[in-house]
């Protein structure tokens, strides 16, 4: 009876120190397992927002350095500007921008309605071309009153609009189908700063379809209402 009872005590003994050992290797295994599988989660999450974002940069990146281009044949210097501005759903957002100078160069985050600013009255016409507002360094409330009164702006905006510029060019951008697809617009702080001619002949049908294919080529990464929309955003 002893030696059974010793006996048991033993086999209960290696018992547990089996499953001691077990417990501990498989506690351990899980809690391998667990990190890497949270070091694998978060890695995928950062390459995809870094692809997410990289998509928007890059695509704002390239249409930018593609207006640069243009900055360099009309001789843009630091009171002029260059933007690119693409329809989407009923409203125009910036995807490319270029000048000299730093101020006017950012990539604004607003959308732009149909109905306000040089970019409506090319989206409506085909081409928009003014250079007839007064100097907001001698007046500025009169230089904001004919912005209101001729592109349909209100006060409150005219307040935020950082460059404000006297000379304009719009240029509506129509794709093989006649579908517009965006507005590219010259702007400039001096009532002659743009070469409106020299601006006029170069934009013929050639460079609108190089500059629409070029568009409509990297459509699927530019963000855009439709496809947050088309998301269920």
């Amino acid at each position: 009876m002893m030696m059974s009872y010793e006996g048991w005590l033993v086999t209960l003994f290696c018992a547990a120190v089996f499953c001691a050992i077990w417990g501990g290797a498989g506690s351990h295994a899980t809690v391998r397992f667990v990190t890497r599988k949270h070091k694998d989660v978060v890695t995928e999450n950062d390459r995809l927002k870094e692809e997410s974002e990289s998509k928007s940069i890059n695509c704002y990146k390239l249409f930018s350095n593609y207006l640069y281009s243009y900055a360099q044949r009309f001789n843009l210097g630091a009171k002029e500007r260059v933007s690119l501005y693409k329809l989407d759903m009923e409203m125009f957002s910036c995807i490319g921008r270029f000048s000299e100078n730093e101020l006017f160069k950012y990539k604004p985050s607003r959308l732009y309605p149909k109905d306000q600013g040089c970019i409506a009255k090319a989206w409506e016409t085909g081409t928009s071309e003014d250079t007839s507002a007064p100097d907001p360094e001698d007046d500025l409330v009169a230089w904001a009153q004919y912005n209101i009164d001729k592109f349909n702006f209100t006060a409150e905006q005219i307040k935020n609009i950082k460059m404000r510029s006297r000379a304009f060019r719009g240029i509506r951008l129509n794709n093989s189908e006649n579908i517009t697809v965006a507005v590219l617009v010259f702007e400039s702080l001096e009532q002659n700063g743009l070469p409106l001619a020299k601006i006029s002949r170069f934009f013929k049908q050639h460079e609108v379809k190089n500059l629409v294919n070029l568009i409509e080529s990297l459509k699927q990464h530019i963000p855009s209402l439709e496809g947050a929309r088309s998301e269920g955003f």
